[in-house]
């Protein structure tokens, strides 16, 4: 039997130089080498307090650009002003509670109307210390570790292709029951409008990457993914197989609201806190997601950007999530395109099993950007 088979590769991200993406990686992260808080001490107060919100807000948008680019995207996010006082009036009252929550109640500590529209339209992320600032939250959501954020919501949302404009709010509260700051990241439009989308999105994505920022958990998803079909994942890492593990499919869920897949690595991380950068550095990822007769075929190639190459986990052991010199390696050589492939591959085949498996992604309340982002799942 003969079937063809429509092979997908994003040949603009592959051809990115090493020294393209590292030398934006000195200049544009800010996450790994800045970890002040900007954050006075609510000290048990409800008012807000004014801090140096331009500049913790830059450095979390540029580094936020870097990662969008990464992944392909060529527009740039921009910061608006318009929501401030919602997204600071938002962490006020969940660093007061000590919690992270989106649906909060009126009568919570420091409830305010602009902060419940802050904490629902927003990521959320916390902190048991002080040093925490918006570029460290921003590493926090793309991460997306915990079980209550197996289908990485807020990765999605940090990646949507509708992201036109963001903007943070942070607060500090030594008083705190618990978590002593809290970060909210703007994140979902009003009115909800995706803009133009990648071929696909894939977390790492192809080509050199930063290997501080391959995270436990694998992500995949694109436009047009049929409803019924099945997703297979396959990938090797320096030519040898690997075992797939903690599968999750999504459905329509956050940001592009795109049929997708969430997958880890055995050997590579017991679980999604874990950070494989020791194992994973300098090594090439082979990934091959395919459905029904599409394939998507994409390499990985994880470089230390670092001036100093970092040898240890990056981010503290205390961080909470809602919504943390360079060896080269052998490239595959890749056709000249424009920026993405399509090319008709005929396959002979003895037999072909097809298997259609539904799934549907559990709704709760508000998935895509309700998840608590923290260890505990609260």
């Amino acid at each position: 039997m003969m079937i063809h088979l429509l092979l997908i590769r994003f040949e603009k991200l592959e051809r990115r130089s090493k020294m393209e993406i590292c030398s934006r990686f000195r200049k544009e992260v800010f996450s790994l080498y800045y970890r002040k808080s900007p954050y006075p001490d609510q000290n048990g107060s409800c008012t807000q307090l004014t801090y140096d919100k331009e500049t913790d807000d830059n450095r979390a948008l540029i580094e936020l650009n870097y990662m969008r680019w990464l992944v392909g995207f060529d527009t740039k996010t921009v910061i608006t002003n318009e929501y401030d006082d919602h997204l600071i009036q938002c962490a006020i009252n969940n660093v007061a509670n000590g919690y992270l929550e989106h649906l909060i109640e009126e009568n919570s500590l420091c409830y305010t109307y602009k902060a419940s529209s802050g904490c629902y339209t927003s990521n959320l992320g916390a902190n048991l210390g002080r040093n925490y600032n918006a570029a460290m939250a921003l590493q926090r959501f793309i991460m997306d570790a915990g079980d209550g954020n197996k289908y990485v919501g807020h990765r999605n949302w940090i990646l949507f292709s509708g992201l036109k404009e963001t903007a943070f709010g942070g607060a500090y509260d030594s008083m705190s029951p618990k978590y002593t700051t809290t970060i909210a990241m703007k994140v979902v439009p009003w009115p909800y409008e995706a803009g133009e989308k990648l071929l696909f999105t894939a977390y790492p994505p192809p080509g050199y990457f930063p290997a501080q920022f391959v995270y436990n958990r694998f992500s995949f998803w694109a436009p047009n993914i049929p409803e019924r079909s099945y997703i297979k994942i396959s990938v090797k890492i320096n030519d040898v197989p690997q075992n797939i593990t903690e599968r999750t499919d999504f459905l329509q869920g956050a940001g592009d609201q795109d049929k997708g897949v969430v997958f880890a690595l055995s050997g590579y991380g017991k679980n999604s806190y874990d950070y494989p950068y020791e194992t994973i550095l300098n090594k090439r990822i082979d990934v091959k997601i395919s459905y029904d007769k599409t394939v998507f075929d994409y390499t990985i190639y994880p470089v230390d950007c670092s001036v100093v190459p970092v040898r240890t986990s990056v981010p503290d052991s205390d961080s909470f999530y809602s919504s943390s010199g360079s060896g080269d390696s052998t490239k595959k050589k890749v056709s000249i395109g424009v920026g993405v492939s399509l090319a008709i591959v005929l396959i002979i085949v003895v037999a072909v099993v097809c298997y259609f498996i539904f799934y549907k992604k559990k709704e709760d309340s508000g998935e895509s950007n309700n998840d608590e982002n923290q260890h505990d799942d609260a």
